[in-house]
């Protein structure tokens, strides 16, 4: 079997570092559109519906009141 010519590995790599670099130029906010979407959700989660762990014996208001005691209060 013949080798590839040298021009044409080439092209192949310039093709391989060129075009990503280009598509994420031209639509950047697209390599963070599903990490958003995953902090997104979980932002958007309902925290009294929370289901804690079976070994846990707080109630979530019980969290809160502990956590406000030790001065979380800016995280909730």
């Amino acid at each position: 079997m013949r080798p590839i010519p040298w021009f044409v590995r080439l092209g192949i790599d310039v093709t391989i570092f060129t075009v990503p670099i280009l598509i994420l130029a031209s639509y950047p906010r697209l390599g963070t559109h599903f990490l958003n979407n995953r902090r997104r959700k979980y932002r958007r989660r309902n925290f009294d519906e929370i289901q804690y762990r079976n070994d846990s014996t707080l109630s979530s208001e019980e969290v809160i009141n502990f956590r406000k005691t030790l001065g979380f209060q800016d995280l909730i």
